[in-house]
């Protein structure tokens, strides 16, 4: 598919989708190079929270791509 001809919907999803991907690994590794008290549970299931929320927002967006 052409670049040109992507939807609203499309490009929203693609940005969720590569969104959700950074937020989990940039947080992750912010987390890690703290000196403090390093990476407890709780703060890992935050972020991958906070990202399956915004990859499966992506991936409905781009679904709806049909609608």
């Amino acid at each position: 598919m052409s670049e040109k001809n992507r939807s609203v919907g499309e490009m929203s999803g693609d940005f969720f989708r590569e969104a959700a991907v950074l937020v989990w690994v940039f947080a992750l590794v912010e987390k890690l190079l703290e000196k403090d008290d390093g990476i407890s549970v709780g703060y890992v299931l935050g972020v991958t929270g906070v990202t399956l929320l915004f990859f499966v927002l992506g991936v409905i967006l781009e679904r709806r791509k049909g609608a």
